[in-house]
């Protein structure tokens, strides 16, 4: 685990995936939030504990239609986003034991999602140009 500050006696990690305190879409410095990729309780622990988090504009974040938090498919891109991260320092079968889950065997397609979802679509569009991986399929 990548350690940086104590928290109740216990180790957090910085982000495995940013370097620089910017939002992953537009790079903006100011009006952050910090965005825990994977959620639930015990999930968010983990993305604390293994350093999946991401800085993200407040608007990318929550409370618009395109937010990570009201759209899936942002949502699912970040996931897979994370998923390739962690197996790069972790390993694929620790990110299964962990998570309970394979992210990067899910297809989809930002892209060509329906006219009426594009505005929801932006998120996922801006990370599948910025990191082709997350649109293969193991």
């Amino acid at each position: 685990m990548l350690k940086s500050k104590e928290n109740g006696g216990e180790k957090m990690a910085k982000s495995i995936i940013q370097t620089n305190k910017e939002c992953l879409i537009s790079t903006a410095t100011c009006n952050l939030q910090q965005h825990h990729i994977f959620n639930g309780v015990a999930y968010r622990k983990k993305s604390e504990k293994y350093g999946l988090k991401v800085w993200l504009l407040d608007g990318w974040h929550q409370n618009t239609k395109y937010s990570v938090h009201k759209d899936k498919v942002f949502r699912l891109a970040l996931k897979k986003l994370g998923q390739i991260f962690f197996e790069e320092h972790y390993g694929h079968d620790k990110f299964i034991k962990e998570f309970n889950k394979d992210y990067l065997a899910i297809p989809f397609n930002p892209i060509n999602c329906p006219v009426d979802r594009l505005e929801q679509s932006l998120g996922a569009r801006f990370l599948l140009l910025k990191y082709p991986k997350i649109g293969e399929i193991k």
